[in-house]
This record gives C-alpha cells, structure tokens and sequence, in this order.
C-alpha cells in the first residue's frame, strides 16, 4: 500500500471524538506549559471550546493534530473551516471527516481516486457496509470491513475480509468493543486469541474469560498463560478464591500472598 494512504488510514482507525474537559481555558496557560505533550492537549481543549480550528496549528504530533482538527469540525460541520488550514493533505483529511459527520456521500463523489478513498473510509465510521463496496482497492476494503464491524459491534461483519490475519483482528477490534468472547472464539492465530481473552478478563474482571487453551505457548514465555491471567484478575478484584484456579503452585502462593497483602490494605484505609 502507498505509504501515504498507509499512514493516512492508521490516522482513520486511530481517531475518535475527544471528550473536552469543561473548564475554560486561555491559550496563554498553554504557552507556558514547559511538557510539549500537555502543552499540545491544551492546545486542542482550547481549539474545540471555541471551535477555532487555527488553534489546530500549534499541535505538532500529527495524530494529535487530527483529533483535535477532528473536534473542531465535529462541532461546526462546515466545509469552509477546513480551508483556514496550511496544508494540503490536512485540508483534504479534514473535509473528509466534515463529509463524514454530515452522512454526505456526493462530495466523496466528487473527488480524485486516492482522496475518495479516504473520504469514503471515514464515512464508513458511520457503520454502513455499503461503504465498502464503493473501494476499489481490497486492502482498502478490509480496513473498511473492520471499521464497520466495529461500529456495528457484529464479528460475522469479519467473515467479508479476504486477508485471514485481518479477519483475526476485526474479530479481536469486535470482541474488545462488545465484550461477546464468541468472537475470541472465532480467531485462529493464537497470540491474537489469547490477547483477546485476556483484554476481556481484565476489561472485565471476570476470571472466566481466562479459561482458554495456553497449551500452545511455549514453556518459559510469562504473560500469555492462564494462571498469569487468573493472578492478574484476582489482584484486581481482590478475590484470593480465584487464586485456586492457578496450576503452579508458586504462581498461586503468590497469588494468595498479594491478595491477602491488598485486602489488608484497603482495611487499613476504611
């Protein structure tokens, strides 16, 4: 795939709306914040408060710089304010999310081969699979067939894919956004299966989610097997029963020792 597209498509899958803290802010508190990091989210909380897309341009981290442009349009939905912007490709990628947010298929239409891709991509966030159909391209296609089978929260949206690796991950993306292990159930690829499985226990809480094959992973690889999963759920919960779950036998005492230790602690502070 063109590193651009590439790149671009990462950016699409990776935004999402930001939730503003509600406190008003002036751009002077931004200049004089020392961690470029915090000084970039203020940027953008101002950016979206006001809904003064300029504000977009003291972000750098381009990631960063797309939800906050992404924030701005979300509120006024307005073509015209993605032509305040400096760049290019910016602009484009902007009045694709504008295209997006208003459900306006035409100006999709209207553009050149790589642009209406992308615009038709950030469209599919709305969750129509007919979207899909109008890509020409099938690694353009799969990544939409995994956006909408997020969205949707439907793991058989999965079985459209043609690329087995990517149909593991949509059913993983499903399985993450609805908590439904059936989906988990339906990857083929171990290390994927069982990051499944674990992302739900610990989203969770619930040691039942950890009762999957580990049998495949090799002896001497921590993490990935049951009684590391078992052990993490129990500390969370502070539950030392789930503990007796756990084969090996250090792994259990150990187990038990940190629970109990949490337990006492938090009877310290009530």
């Amino acid at each position: 795939m063109h590193k651009k597209i590439k790149y671009l498509l990462i950016l699409i899958l990776l935004l999402s709306a930001c939730k503003i803290n509600q406190k008003q802010l002036n751009i002077s508190e931004c200049n004089i914040i020392d961690v470029q990091y915090s000084k970039e989210e203020c940027y953008k909380k101002i950016a979206i408060q006001n809904k003064d897309i300029l504000i977009c341009e003291n972000v750098e981290q381009i990631e960063n710089k797309m939800k906050c442009i992404e924030g701005v349009v979300e509120k006024k939905q307005d073509y015209e304010e993605c032509n305040k912007l400096k760049k290019d490709n910016e602009i484009k990628i902007c009045l694709s999310i504008v295209a997006s947010y208003k459900k306006d298929y035409s100006y999709c239409s209207k553009l050149d081969e790589e642009n209406k891709a992308i615009c038709y991509l950030f469209l599919s966030r709305n969750g129509d699979i007919e979207i899909c159909n109008k890509l020409n391209r099938i690694e353009l296609i799969n990544l939409c067939y995994i956006g909408v089978a997020k969205v949707n929260k439907d793991y058989l949206i999965c079985k459209n894919i043609n690329d087995n690796k990517l149909v593991d991950v949509c059913y993983d993306n499903v399985a993450r956004e609805t908590g439904n292990i059936e989906a988990c159930k339906k990857i083929n690829e171990g290390g994927i299966k069982v990051s499944c499985y674990r992302s739900l226990a610990l989203k969770y809480n619930n040691y039942r989610y950890c009762e999957y094959d580990d049998s495949w992973i090799p002896k001497g690889m921590s993490g990935l097997d049951k009684d590391s999963c078992y052990e993490e759920v129990a500390n969370n919960t502070i539950d030392k029963s789930i503990c007796s779950f756990i084969n090996k036998d250090f792994i259990k005492n150990r187990c038990i020792k940190d629970v109990d230790e949490k337990f006492k602690n938090t009877q310290l502070f009530q």
